[in-house]
């Protein structure tokens, strides 16, 4: 992803040393905070799929700082996403896609065959993304969000290791 305004991110595991970063960036976004030792436990779990994007810019490759994160927990065969958050300096750049399809991918091979999750209906940039990677509105959660109140849709997809073939 370098054409115009894109960047390269690295997609890897969310560690520890990114905790502090992490629950800044929920902060930010308007999500509500796990925090850092709900995160910490969570992190162990070998159902929960947590990962971050790191920014790649310098001719070394070396990574610097956290543009966005993913969390998601399968159960039984459905990945049931959590979070998908990008820093606002990188939306629009090719890292939630990145993250989404990563996450999508490390949840098939947990054993999940469906993917769900919530969206504020007004995040008409996060629905596009979802469907561009192959969600569909599957119903609605009334009054669902809080701060400001607002509806949710529920979309799900379905997931197979044939969809990552790239």
């Amino acid at each position: 992803m370098t054409a115009g305004n894109r960047h390269k991110f690295a997609i890897e595991r969310m560690t520890e040393s990114d905790l502090t970063e992490i629950v800044e960036l929920e902060r930010a976004c308007g999500l509500s905070s796990r925090g850092i030792e709900a995160y910490a436990g969570i992190m162990k779990l070998p159902h929960y799929v947590l990962l971050v994007a790191r920014r790649l810019d310098l001719p070394d490759q070396a990574s610097i700082g956290i543009a966005g994160f993913f969390s998601a927990v399968v159960v039984l065969d459905e990945l049931h996403i959590d979070n998908v958050a990008v820093n606002s300096e990188f939306r629009r750049r090719g890292a939630a896609s990145a993250l989404l399809h990563q996450g999508m991918l490390a949840g098939c091979l947990l054993g999940a065959e469906k993917s769900f999750l919530e969206v504020r209906e007004s995040n008409l940039a996060a629905i596009g993304l979802y469907l561009k990677h192959g969600f569909s509105q599957a119903g609605l959660r009334k009054d669902y969000y809080s701060h400001p109140t607002e509806n949710a849709i529920i979309m799900t997809a379905n997931s197979s290791l044939s969809l990552f073939n790239d």
